[in-house]
């Protein structure tokens, strides 16, 4: 019966992997379900009697892998509510133990009004289908992410292969009508990349996971030990042995105080902030490559130092603004019309020395002084750095709300350019001013206002 779970889990594990929007080791949530249903499965066949209750007693826990495994593992006992949440240190709603709540009670209803087996489990199903549908609306981090929950999923699948074996209906799980919200596909790609840019800065330490053996364990007392050490703490056993799930960036105290209880196996500790990192460049280069396939328009931006350069591989002066306005899903015709009009509400300054005595615009410069030009017009000759650029914003007329970003060349030092900036603030509170290293030769500064 679970068997056809497992079938249908494996089929879909690595969608379940993409999907968890902590790109850690829990990002490996769907191998960490199937190997605890695996293990599981291996105890129920070798466990003589009611292989259920064997299993619900034993300390089959000792096979229980990763966060997710330790949730489901802790679930089995009829899964019986209280338990799976007593089992974590701070319940969180839009989770898996959602999708276990809305099952659970499905299987109470379903036995209170006395329905067979088939019916049950259709219930069962249905719920928890319902349950990972609207985990997005209960967890605001997997709707920024454009995910359902991960874990959510591997137990709806499970479940919906159990329903299927127990049915009769075919048990291939290769189609399958995934619970998704409107809005949300994820047949093609993990967590959006957007929601990968916003938490690139995060930091999650280590996933710590143990066993403790002894005598007269205080399972509750540890729980409320790994919770005020750590976070996502899970632990589940009994007086003899306790198995421990908990993320911290102090690994070593952990196990320090888990030695002090007991004798301490099966350790595993993975720095979560490698992996996201890996999962996170993993997936932006899955998108790319995906773009690469259907997008025939490419867009090629000269830029001249590798500042500059930088920028515009990460972003996209009116260069940039218009590469921000790029949409691949849209026309050749359209996106031109689009970027064309962003330029149109750029406005570019620039700072160099003057290659030959001139007199432009009204201004003289002599050859090897700053010149200071708007929109192509000189407006400033023979001032210092600071002046020269407040003369060129002076000349934008800029006010309250307007973007001035600075792109510092090669002329100038960064510490120089520190100068400029606090006092443009300085003289423009008002403004939103930026400032990135442009790294092209001449120009001392490139000035983008919007």
């Amino acid at each position: 019966m679970f068997t056809a779970g497992a079938q249908v889990l494996e089929s879909h594990v690595n969608l379940v992997n993409r999907l968890n929007v902590f790109p850690v080791q829990d990002g490996d949530t769907g191998i960490n379900m199937l190997l605890t249903l695996r293990d599981t499965l291996a105890e129920a066949r070798s466990a003589e009697g009611d292989a259920a209750d064997a299993i619900a007693k034993s300390d089959v826990g000792r096979g229980v892998h990763g966060g997710e495994g330790q949730w489901r593992f802790h679930s089995i006992p009829a899964l019986q509510r209280a338990h799976a949440y007593n089992a974590i240190g701070n319940p969180v709603e839009g989770t898996m133990l959602t999708v276990f709540t809305y099952a659970a009670d499905a299987a109470v209803k379903s036995a209170e009004v006395g329905s067979g087996a088939d019916d049950m489990l259709t219930s069962v199903s249905d719920a928890a289908r319902e349950a990972v549908i609207i985990t997005p609306t209960l967890l605001p981090r997997l709707q920024e992410a454009g995910v359902v929950d991960s874990g959510g999923l591997g137990l709806w699948m499970i479940l919906e292969g159990v329903r299927r074996w127990v049915a009769g209906d075919d048990t291939s799980p290769d189609e399958l009508d995934m619970p998704l919200p409107e809005g949300i596909d994820v047949s093609e790609s993990g967590v959006s990349l957007e929601f990968l840019d916003l938490t690139e800065d995060e930091e999650y330490g280590n996933c710590t996971q143990f066993v403790i053996r002894g005598e007269g364990l205080d399972v509750d007392g540890v729980r409320v030990e790994m919770s005020t050490r750590g976070r996502s703490a899970v632990v589940i056993g009994d007086a003899s042995l306790v198995k421990v799930h908990v993320h911290t960036e102090v690994p070593d105290e952990i196990l320090e105080y888990a030695r002090a209880l007991g004798s301490v196996s099966r350790v595993s500790v993975e720095n979560m902030d490698e992996q996201r990192e890996r999962l996170a460049a993993k997936q932006r280069q899955q998108a790319e490559d995906a773009l690469a396939q259907v997008i025939p328009i490419p867009v090629l931006a000269v830029a001249w130092g590798d500042g500059l350069e930088a920028v515009f591989r990460h972003e996209g002066a009116s260069g940039v603004a218009a590469i921000l306005e790029f949409q691949p899903y849209r026309s050749l015709d359209e996106n031109s019309a689009e970027m064309e009009d962003v330029i149109q509400d750029v406005r570019t300054g620039e700072i160099t020395r003057a290659a030959r005595s001139v007199t432009l615009d009204g201004v003289t410069a002599e050859e090897g002084q700053l010149i200071g030009l708007f929109e192509r017009q000189m407006v400033a000759a023979g001032e210092g750095l600071t002046e020269t650029t407040l003369s060129i914003l002076r000349s934008a007329d800029v006010g309250d709300g307007d973007l001035v970003t600075l792109y510092r060349g090669d002329p100038i030092t960064e510490a120089e350019a520190n100068d400029v900036v606090a006092e443009v603030q300085s003289a423009f509170p008002s403004i939103d001013l930026q400032h990135y290293y442009g790294g092209q030769p001449f120009y001392h500064f490139i000035l983008s206002i919007e």
